[in-house]
């Protein structure tokens, strides 16, 4: 007695049948002809910005935002209005509030925690 598959499966027995091991990765895929590789190993890949002087504490690192390292980006007091001023971008509709409410939350709390209850704020706005 034969097995025989349906349409569905003896197609992707086919597809899978025509992919290769990659050399560079080992997965199976459909190797490029001008590389070589699979279509994600034939990607060109985003280069990364060299270390340079951060602006606040000198030492030379890469860059988080304004100029300056993660660690200096985390404790920059702009942060919060930062991160305000992106989610009134997102919404649609923001409400007037938002950057006195984003003041007074800079006021009371560290930089990383203004920012956490913003952000938690933004997924409330977003869901309305």
């Amino acid at each position: 007695m034969t097995a025989t598959l349906c349409r569905d499966c003896s197609r992707k027995t086919e597809r899978d049948a025509a992919k290769t091991l990659c050399p560079r990765c080992g997965r199976p895929g459909y190797l490029r002809e001008d590389t070589g590789w699979c279509g994600h190993c034939s990607r060109p890949r985003q280069t990364k910005q060299p270390p340079r002087p951060c602006r606040e504490c000198g030492r030379v690192r890469r860059h988080a935002g304004l100029g300056l390292c993660s660690a200096c980006w985390q404790r920059h007091p702009d942060r919060p209005f930062v991160r305000t001023e992106n989610l009134i971008a997102e919404l649609a509709e923001p409400p007037d509030w938002l950057r006195d409410f984003t003041a007074e939350l800079a006021a009371k709390y560290c930089v990383s925690r203004a920012c956490t209850m913003i952000t938690s704020l933004g997924r409330l706005l977003l869901d309305e």
